[in-house]
């Protein structure tokens, strides 16, 4: 089943010309690719102390600009929390082979390092992410009308732990103090695929190149079983 979302590829003279400089690169980096892997582990370490910090999100998406559709990594997102609860979101960003953060944001909402786990990372491996890949592909391919569209590039994947809130810890609610919450040890996945309809070319539209691609998402159910969702 196609999702309703429909998006459009803005690419052309100016963009190309606003990136010309990062062309200079010598090639990206595959969404999927063991190399990959390793390195946003890498980068994530050179940025966040895993000893005093706990990460519980991270998600790496494609780039997007004149490379978008080309399946090259383009952002890495993390989530993580200190030992004082206070929570910070951080976006790394790759052109090419180079990256730059910036700075960790502080989040409104407090989380509680005590509870929430931290990813296990040892778990996310290339293999691991290309099988999922695979099974989306295969999925998708299971639906009506599918043979009508092609494969292009992985918007993200995304890997999260559910974090605690200190706000729901020790709440009051009808004279009830509400216990400390278990600590959530299952590790969610997400993945949007990105599809081009066979035979629909791309159109000029002036200066600029408009593209039409189509995505599809992908989660882990209760199961551990990927499944399409909406």
């Amino acid at each position: 089943m196609m999702t309703n979302l429909m998006k459009s590829l803005f690419a052309g003279s100016v963009v190309l010309l606003a990136f010309s400089a990062c062309n200079l690169d010598g090639g990206g980096m595959d969404m999927s690719s063991e190399e990959t892997v390793a390195k946003v582990k890498e980068v994530i370490a050179e940025h966040v102390n895993l000893q005093e910090n706990k990460l519980y999100e991270l998600k790496w998406s494609e780039r997007q600009d004149e490379k978008k559709l080309k399946n090259e990594l383009g952002e890495i997102h993390i989530n993580f929390v200190n030992q004082d609860d206070q929570s910070f979101y951080q976006i790394i960003s790759c052109e090419g082979r180079e990256f730059k953060a910036d700075d960790a944001r502080p989040q409104k909402r407090a989380v509680s390092y005590e509870l929430t786990e931290s990813l296990p990372l040892d778990s996310i491996t290339s293999a691991y992410i290309q099988s999922m890949t695979a099974e989306g592909k295969k999925l998708f391919s299971e639906t009506e009308d599918s043979e009508q569209y092609e494969f292009k590039s992985v918007e993200f994947y995304r890997f999260s732990m559910n974090p605690v809130y200190k706000e729901s810890i020790g709440n009051i609610m009808g004279g009830f103090h509400l216990k400390k919450e278990k600590k959530n040890e299952t590790m969610h996945f997400y993945m949007d695929q990105n599809y081009l309809k066979k035979g629909e070319d791309s159109e000029m539209h002036g200066k600029h190149i408009w593209t039409n691609y189509y995505t599809i998402s992908f989660k882990l159910d209760d199961s551990g079983k990927l499944t399409l969702f909406s």
